[in-house]
């Protein structure tokens, strides 16, 4: 005997409702998008001078020069998910 959660092989898969995009939506986002990525491109340029300097320095490394390390990684993080959905949403059109 089958549970409820099993499905045959075979039969169709069920239907899921779906709610509706507000008016604005994908603009918002692409505008959302953008200011993300130029976020990030300012954490860039400000952290990634003291992130070299920080992996430059011989030695161990001090508590001091983890966190441009730790914000040079987040930037990139945005950035990639900044620049995936602008293409995205750049190559639906």
């Amino acid at each position: 005997m089958r549970g409820a959660h099993e499905r045959r092989i075979g039969a169709p898969l069920p239907v899921i409702p779906t709610r509706a995009i507000a008016p604005g939506y994908h603009r918002d986002m692409a505008t959302f998008e953008v200011l993300a990525a130029l976020f990030a491109l300012y954490m860039l340029a400000r952290y990634a001078p003291a992130a070299l300097r920080a992996l430059d320095r011989r030695g161990a490394p001090r508590s001091g020069a983890l966190l441009p390390l730790l914000n040079v990684a987040i930037a990139i993080a945005i950035l990639v998910v900044a620049v995936k959905g602008i293409a995205g949403r750049l190559i639906s059109r």
